[in-house]
């Protein structure tokens, strides 16, 4: 008569085999696993703005925007000391980040711009406050 296996035996097998195929698998999908803090694992992105003047006030802001997984846009904001709040002046959502705007007359003549890039997770990252004066 054949012998049955003892029961420690099995569940011995039963790791042992386990153990393989978690092996196996992680080997085949690139031998690590990935913990993120917030399980995203996502960076805000990073966001320069360069500002140029020309003839007749004209004004073009430029941002360049980079992330680790994709901008969703980049928005342009200018403050011209009379409004209250800062006041949303466009949104792009394609490279390259860009508009150009006439600088508004304003009592002292200063108008400021930042710009603020959004990835695909909604995180955010501005720049600093850009000012130039109407000629």
């Amino acid at each position: 008569m054949p012998r049955a296996s003892h029961p420690l035996v099995t569940a011995r097998r039963l790791v042992g085999a386990l153990s393989l195929v978690t092996a196996l698998v992680l080997a085949g999908c690139g031998g690590g696993i990935y913990i993120g803090i917030d399980g995203s694992g996502d960076s805000p992105p990073d966001v320069q703005l360069s500002v140029t003047q020309s003839a007749n006030n004209n004004v073009t802001l430029r941002a360049d925007a980079w992330d680790d997984h994709a901008v969703r846009s980049v928005q342009f904001w200018y403050d011209d000391g009379v409004s209250p709040t800062s006041l949303l002046l466009y949104e792009d959502h394609s490279w390259p980040y860009e508009v150009a705007t006439n600088i508004p007359r304003t009592p002292s003549g200063r108008v400021s711009y930042l710009a603020r890039a959004i990835d695909d997770a909604g995180q955010t990252t501005s720049t600093g406050w850009t000012t130039v004066l109407r000629q």
